[in-house]
């Protein structure tokens, strides 16, 4: 609670409401108090601040008479932030034995680390497997994971990993794998496929740039970026590499941006954008580059994007356009006129953009999917249909004017799908050849790569090859949307190849 003294000796309480510091008021003078399920948490809250222990147990039997399956959470959190135990066995009751359908609920996901720490700590969890404990806390480190990933050690050490079975304890492990180390950005440039940043098993963020040559199948590492990025755009334009915005391990979310000559071999800074921004879908086209949705970072709060950012490389500078819509996790692939957005999760509320906004609390995975001119603006007369089912996290990439989705999440699983879309095609169509029927891929960066047909031949004989999409796979799926493994922080696991050929060179096509 925020309060400040003036010269004059009076204090200003500035986060209590009038109407509960008027109750607060009354019961001083008066010893009365009309309490409502409303208003009884605020007067808790402020009863507890303002050191008023009368008050605060007589609101605290209150919430205790008064716990449910609704507000159990809000009330352990409450209970826990404030020491009351009374509150706490009351609220701590409900939630061990309800714990498998509470931390499916969005509240769950907001809940502080401490108070996660109380729950899962707690005897008596009412679970048939410790599994399902790990799943919780995969969930809710899932919902912000720059600043969770940190804390998953801690978290793991309140995890009865003993009671798990050999083979739920391998589950485990690759899930755990899969949130350590993930989120590189890919990009390509004619036969030279790029890896940039990442976090590796260690948990760290990385700054390194990895060059792949199509020609000859070797990886060089070239000189690294200045932050440490995971996950940011990643694309190229005009033949120069742009590192855009995401998070960084020690400066949070970013507003930073540079650009590498690989000719040169040399990064240079470009202008900032206009706030940070993370999660968003991006794509070049005509010597701009596209930041569309994504989380907002002002002054230390979230808010969802409900708009677009434009680059223009010539000039330097950022333009801002706004979009009806609050969208983060969507795909993005530049085609001819303007850019297709699919999927994502979304929110259509009308208003301004909000601060708190979770994309895992608030959102759901969507099947739309629109088109942007080169403007930024929406263009209703380009109708592009529903994706067959709701998807966030996939790929998307343009090849020989198809649009493909591949892989992604459904709010359920990691999936192992591709669809491709035509203008003018009233439906996506499932494509075949994709990832292996047994790969689920989501968080995928996917481009396209001019490859020499020998060994485009060497990927359909069962041989290796080099992917030019990489991202997190799963081959089993597990409760709590726990199911991924991670791939190598710079190679990446599993992937379409997408070859776009090149005049008078010697290509193929996986997906003719």
């Amino acid at each position: 609670m925020a309060s400040a003294e003036s010269r004059g000796g009076e204090v200003q309480l500035q986060d209590v409401s009038p109407s509960v510091l008027q109750s607060i008021l009354r019961y001083l003078y008066t010893e009365e108090l009309v309490l409502t399920a409303e208003r009884a948490q605020e007067l808790f809250v402020t009863a507890s601040r303002l050191q008023i222990p009368p008050l605060l147990e007589t609101v605290g039997r209150f919430l205790t008479e008064t716990v449910s399956l609704e507000t159990c959470l809000r009330l352990y959190a409450l209970a826990h932030a404030h020491q009351h135990p009374a509150l706490l066995r009351a609220a701590g009751r409900y939630v061990r034995l309800h714990f498998r359908s509470l931390c499916e609920h969005d509240a769950f996901l907001r809940l502080d680390p401490g108070t996660l720490i109380g729950i899962i700590a707690s005897d008596g969890l009412a679970v048939a497997s410790e599994l399902a404990v790990y799943g919780a806390v995969g969930r809710w480190v899932r919902a912000d994971p720059a600043e969770r990933l940190p804390l998953l050690p801690e978290l793991l050490g309140h995890v009865r990993l003993a009671l798990l079975t050999p083979k739920e304890l391998a589950e485990v492990q690759a899930d755990v794998a899969e949130l350590s180390g993930a989120f590189p950005g890919f990009a390509a440039l004619g036969h030279k496929l790029y890896v940039a940043g990442g976090c590796g098993p260690d948990g760290c963020f990385s700054t390194s740039l990895h060059e792949y040559d199509a020609c000859s199948g070797q990886w060089a590492q070239l000189p690294s970026m200045s932050w440490p990025l995971d996950p940011h755009g990643f694309l190229v334009c005009s033949r120069r590499l742009y590192a855009v915005g995401g998070c960084a391990e020690a400066a949070g979310k970013l507003d930073s941006a540079e650009t590498f000559d690989p000719e040169q071999k040399q990064w240079a800074p470009a202008s900032r954008l206009p706030f940070p921004l993370s999660y968003f879908a991006s794509a070049a086209l005509h010597n701009k580059l596209y930041l569309i949705g994504g989380k907002k970072h002002v002054a230390g709060a979230l808010a969802t994007h409900r708009g677009l950012l434009i680059y223009h490389v010539r000039s330097d500078s950022w333009a801002q356009v706004p979009l009806g819509v609050g969208l983060c996790h969507a795909g993005a692939a530049a085609m001819a006129g303007g850019i297709c957005v699919v999927g994502g999760c979304r929110d259509e509320a009308p208003g301004e953009e909000r601060e708190g906004a979770s994309c895992l609390g608030n959102f759901q995975a969507s099947r739309a999917c629109f088109f942007l001119g080169e403007d930024g603006k929406v263009r209703q007369e380009v109708a592009i249909p529903a994706l067959p089912r709701a998807i966030e996290s996939a790929g998307a990439v343009c090849w020989r004017g198809r649009v493909y989705v591949v892989g992604g999440e459904d709010s359920a699983r990691w999936l192992n799908t591709v669809y491709y879309w035509e203008p003018s095609a009233a439906a996506w169509t499932p494509c075949r050849e994709g990832p292996a029927a047994g790969e689920r891929v989501g968080w995928f960066g996917c481009v396209t790569l001019q490859v020499p047909r020998r060994r485009l031949r060497a990927l359909f004989q069962g041989q290796p090859t080099a992917p030019a999409a990489g991202g997190a796979t799963g081959r089993k799926q597990l409760p709590c949307r726990t199911s991924a493994m991670a791939p190598p922080p710079v190679s990446g696991k599993g992937g379409l190849m997408c070859p776009s050929t090149a005049p008078g060179s010697d290509q193929g096509s996986p997906l003719a």
